[in-house]
């Protein structure tokens, strides 16, 4: 009986086996498997600057939502102190 299909969830960071299918090497040598790895790292490196940038952006968001809060306080507050 052959063995369930494995569950991958996007994103996922999985194990690299040292053999391939039947029992042939996955990399070539050491310099394929250091390319192989600055690959990855260049693509986790993307990945955080694009969290950083979403952050960034919610905290800007953010800010603007409280300068228009206050903005409107300050014209409430006016409108007290003129009698409207």
């Amino acid at each position: 009986m052959a063995r369930q299909a494995r569950y991958e969830a996007a994103g996922a960071i999985y194990h690299v086996v040292a053999r391939g299918d039947g029992g042939r090497n996955v990399f070539e040598g050491d310099r394929d498997r250091d390319r192989d790895r600055d690959r990855d790292r260049l693509k986790r490196l993307k990945r955080l600057k694009r969290l950083k940038r979403l952050k960034r952006l919610k905290r800007l968001k953010r800010l603007k939502r409280l300068k228009r809060l206050k903005r409107l306080k300050r014209l409430d507050r006016m409108e007290e102190v003129c009698g409207k």
